[in-house]
């Protein structure tokens, strides 16, 4: 039996941070997600909608430089998140996996007195997010870090939800 407050709607924006080699190519990202949930009591189960664009690099190659445009990230997770009760604050911690499609954009430079331009090749990689935050009100305020082989990067966000939490 359907009870009142079992489908809720998470709304809001990321900053994004990359690490790794990544971040030797691109620099800090922004976006916003949108996670439709089923409560489930302490846990909630949905999908993360999501897309950052993280602003490209100028790379020195000793013989040139090559600057990269924005590389967008879409994040499409299936995740679950399992709330604490802890009076006047709700913690949670929960883990997404999914697809994320990347879009390179292009890249542009100089070596040896001659200039090139080049897309680069869009591609779509499985990842993993582990994320921690808390609830206060209706307001969320979280960090997962997204681990997508060469595209790893930790994300913040700051949303809010409409709707409220079974049990």
């Amino acid at each position: 039996m359907a009870s009142y407050g079992q489908f809720r709607v998470g709304l809001g924006l990321i900053g994004g941070i990359p690490s790794g080699s990544f971040g030797d190519i691109t620099d800090f990202g922004i976006g916003g997600y949108i996670e439709p949930k089923v409560s489930l009591n302490d846990l909630e189960v949905g999908v993360h909608l999501g897309g950052m664009a993280f602003a490209g690099a100028n790379i020195d190659t000793g013989a040139g430089s090559v600057g990269l445009s924005a590389t967008t990230v879409i994040p499409i997770l299936a995740i679950g998140q399992y709330y604490l009760d802890v009076p006047g604050v709700t913690p949670y911690f929960g883990l997404g996996l999914g697809p994320y499609i990347v879009d390179g954009g292009s890249a542009s430079g100089s070596a040896g007195g001659g200039t090139f331009t080049a897309d680069v090749e869009s591609t779509t990689k499985f990842g993993v997010a582990p994320k921690i935050g808390i609830n206060i009100g209706g307001f969320d305020i979280g960090a997962a870090y997204h681990i997508v082989s060469d595209l790893n990067f930790l994300a913040i966000n700051l949303g809010f939800h409409i709707g409220k939490r079974a049990g």
